[in-house]
């Protein structure tokens, strides 16, 4: 549909830089990238291959959960995985995953959606609400992604008030490091 209607065109990202490595494996990645100038691209990688039936008992280390990891920008942040995870005791029905896509989908394109890493904490804030948490410790990098809206003349749906971390975090006082780089299949 954000093709169809002219706010983006589809690239296949094979080889793409990841600004942060998601914690998945990725296999076949479409980047969505916003016609509009200020917009964040899109990005959905999906967790499988294509040929890839999945698997029922996910005890062994080859276990496979088919899934879609969501980033934004450019290099981008990743900012969902569906599912988180793939046990049956976590499993809420596909209506709480399909509603958490469509949320940040929706956010991304609207302009409603900001994400902030740093060495030890996570944020991140759509019109829908907030989250935070510690971070990876070790990584180096001071990024925010703020989304803009994909359409012409649209205004964007009011962000919720951003969860700042604790203040004895380590990132009580921000540094400005170069991003960690990794690559796609």
């Amino acid at each position: 549909m954000l093709t169809a209607r002219g706010w983006a065109d589809a690239d296949e990202g094979t080889g793409l830089i990841w600004a942060v490595t998601p914690y998945v494996d990725r296999y076949r990645t479409t980047v969505l990238r916003p016609r509009r100038p200020d917009a964040q691209p899109l990005v959905l990688a999906r967790t499988a291959p294509d040929t890839a039936t999945g698997s029922t008992d996910l005890t062994g280390r080859d276990a496979l959960v088919m899934g879609l990891v969501l980033g934004i920008g450019d290099p981008p942040v990743p900012v969902s995985t569906t599912p988180d995870c793939g046990c049956d005791a976590c499993d809420s029905g596909s209506r709480d995953v399909l509603e958490e896509l469509d949320r940040t989908i929706l956010s991304i394109v609207d302009g409603s959606f900001e994400t902030v890493l740093t060495p030890g904490w996570t944020s991140h804030r759509t019109s829908f609400g907030a989250g935070g948490g510690s971070g990876e410790e070790d990584a180096d990098l001071d990024v925010t992604v703020t989304a803009q809206p994909w359409a012409e003349n649209w205004t964007p749906r009011p962000l919720c008030p951003a969860i700042q971390p604790p203040r004895s975090s380590p990132v009580s006082a921000p540094r400005s490091r170069r991003p960690r780089r990794s690559t796609d299949r």
